[in-house]
């Protein structure tokens, strides 16, 4: 069995590998700039509604979703 890898799979390896580094390096930080304020839009508005509720268990939710906006901020790009 041959090890040697040919030059035309090596290039068209090389030509992938340049690709998928443009799309994470410029496409990645657009596509998180456009999903990522609804979301955090939505949980923000979630928690003020949960917090200014009258009912105990909605109160709870706030507090456990309070740090949601955040988290999905930071990890959404490492997610992608």
């Amino acid at each position: 069995m041959s090890t040697d890898t040919s030059q035309k799979t090596r290039l068209i390896i090389s030509i992938v590998m340049v690709v998928a580094a443009l799309i994470t390096i410029f496409g990645e930080p657009l596509l998180v700039k456009q999903i990522l304020p609804p979301i955090i839009e939505g949980q923000q508005a979630r928690y003020e509604k949960m917090s200014a509720s009258d009912k105990p268990e909605d109160k709870v939710k706030a507090e456990i979703i309070k740090d949601t906006p955040y988290l999905v901020s930071f990890f959404y790009p490492f997610w992608m």
